[in-house]
C-alpha cells in the first residue's frame, strides 16, 4: 500500500512538473511574439499621377495578439507624373518624403502559418522639393509637410518561429493638399493614394 501511494505520488509530481514546464514554454512563446522589428521596401503611389519608393522601417507591439500596434517610419524618393515636361517647359521634378506613421490593427489567423490584419493608419510627412519648385507659396521654400489616412491590410506567412514574410497594402488619401509653383505654374499635390509594401518581420526573440 504504500508502495503504491510513493508511486501515485511521484506520478503526481512528474505531471505537475511537466504542466510547469508546458506552462513556462507557453510564457517563454508570447514573450518572443509580444514585439517584432519589421524592415520593407516600400511604395507610396498618388492617384493623381506621382510615385515615391524606398526603405520602410518600424516596430510592432503586441503582434502576437489580437490587438496589434505598429509605428514605421521610411524615406522615400519619387517623381510627379501629372506634370508634363513640355507643358512645364523644364524636366519634371523629382521629390522626396519622410513619413512617420502609427497603426492600429485587428490580427487574425488564416492558416497554422498564415496570418493577417486590418486596420487603420495615420501617418504625417516632410516633403523635399528642388530648388525649382516654389512650395506654400513662400519665397525659396523648398519643404513643405502632409498627413493621410487609410484603411491598411498585411498579410504574413511564417518562415520560422522568429521571422515572417510580410505583403502590405494601403488606401487612403492625402489630408493636407500641398501648393507648388513650378516654372510660374500652379499644380497641388493632393488626392487619393495607394501603397504596396514587401518585407520580414522579425520577433523580439530573434534578437537575443
Amino acid at each position: 500500500l504504500n508502495s503504491r501511494r510513493q508511486r501515485s505520488a511521484r506520478n503526481l509530481e512528474r505531471a505537475a512538473q511537466k504542466e510547469k514546464l508546458l506552462r513556462e514554454a507557453e510564457r517563454q512563446a508570447q514573450l518572443r511574439q509580444a514585439a517584432a522589428i519589421t524592415a520593407d521596401v516600400g511604395s507610396l503611389i498618388l492617384t493623381q499621377g506621382g510615385y515615391l519608393l524606398g526603405p520602410v522601417v518600424g516596430f510592432e507591439w503586441n503582434q502576437g495578439f489580437p490587438l496589434r500596434l505598429r509605428t514605421q517610419f521610411s524615406w522615400m524618393t519619387g517623381g510627379l507624373n501629372f506634370l508634363d515636361a513640355e507643358t512645364l517647359g523644364q524636366q519634371v521634378p523629382r521629390f522626396s518624403l519622410w513619413d512617420l506613421r502609427w497603426q492600429l490593427s485587428w490580427a487574425f489567423s488564416l492558416a497554422p502559418k498564415i496570418r493577417g490584419d486590418v486596420g487603420l493608419l495615420a501617418a504625417v510627412g516632410a516633403l523635399q522639393f528642388p530648388v525649382d519648385v516654389l512650395v506654400d507659396g513662400q519665397a525659396g521654400q523648398q519643404v513643405s509637410w502632409t498627413a493621410r489616412a487609410a484603411g491598411v491590410f498585411v498579410g504574413e506567412y511564417a518562415l520560422s518561429e522568429l521571422m515572417r514574410a510580410r505583403f502590405g497594402v494601403e488606401v487612403g488619401a492625402l489630408l493636407r493638399p500641398v501648393p507648388l509653383l513650378i516654372n510660374q505654374q500652379e499644380e497641388r499635390l493632393q488626392g487619393m493614394s495607394v501603397a504596396l509594401s514587401l518585407g520580414f518581420a522579425f520577433s523580439a526573440g530573434a534578437l537575443h
